[in-house]
């Protein structure tokens, strides 16, 4: 009795080893397809590397201004209409198309040429203007093991890392916007921050008070509640109640 008792404790321990094994193969799988569907799209857009995540590589803010008005959207509305700019924040590793489609879930687990992955892509709220008129424009992506997609927001938790690359990039058909971050927190999903069409100035005022006293770092900038404001969306790895939020105010003029 004892001698099958063992034998089936092994068979067990052996099936769960074989599909911890087969899950990290597939994963792995996803990070390197995934990998390939964006180097293709910097390559189509005209940026031949990835945005380096070294301090030191970052570029001046002539060359930055000159790659940003190269990038080649309509390359990439040729293979998927959805894309509606591009999101680059120098320093991070985050350079990317930026989506939209008619909901919040399809890009979670499609990357930017619609192929099924877990890596997803970086998406703008369905309910958000694409112009990034409103007052708060949201945008969610993955924190993923190997530091792609949002994974390198969690580096705003440091406010030396902030002081290094303080600022968000989107090019979209409008022009170039830097928007620089103010702000960097966990938050509840059932904050009232995750509610693109607030129009109310009272309950803009509540959102950027509550931003910074929340926020880990200290900015020093206070935005008004006129001035349209980026928030980044990704998960905290601590479940589906909160949610790791960089926030970013826009600077005028644009670039474009």
């Amino acid at each position: 009795m004892k001698v099958k008792l063992r034998t089936g404790a092994a068979l067990l321990l052996a099936l769960s080893v074989t599909a911890g094994l087969v899950g990290m193969v597939r994963q792995q799988l996803d990070y390197d397809r995934g990998a390939a569907d964006y180097r293709e799209a910097r390559q189509l857009a005209g940026l031949a590397e990835a945005e380096p995540a070294s301090v030191s590589a970052l570029p001046e803010e002539s060359a930055l201004r000159q790659t940003l008005q190269e990038i080649d959207l309509p390359a990439l509305q040729q293979i998927n209409p959805d894309v509606i700019g591009w999101i680059l924040i120098p320093g991070t590793g985050i350079s990317y198309p930026l989506m939209q489609t008619e909901d919040n879930e399809y890009y979670l687990k499609h990357t930017w040429k619609r192929e099924k992955n877990s890596t997803g892509a970086i998406f703008l709220d369905y309910r958000n203007s694409a112009s990034f008129s409103d007052f708060n424009s949201l945008i969610y992506g993955h924190r993923m093991r190997n530091g792609s997609m949002f994974g390198s927001l969690h580096n705003y938790k440091e406010t030396a890392f902030w002081e290094t690359s303080p600022s968000i990039y989107i090019i979209n058909a409008d022009g170039i916007y830097r928007y620089d971050i103010f702000a960097a927190y966990e938050a509840d999903v059932k904050e009232m921050l995750f509610t693109p069409g607030i129009e109310e100035p009272s309950q803009r005022q509540k959102i950027l008070e509550r931003s910074g006293d929340c926020s880990v770092i200290r900015t020093g900038i206070a935005p008004t509640v006129t001035e349209p404001v980026l928030t980044l969306v990704t998960c905290t790895g601590k479940g589906y109640s909160t949610r790791w939020v960089v926030q970013a105010v826009r600077a005028e003029p644009s670039l474009g």
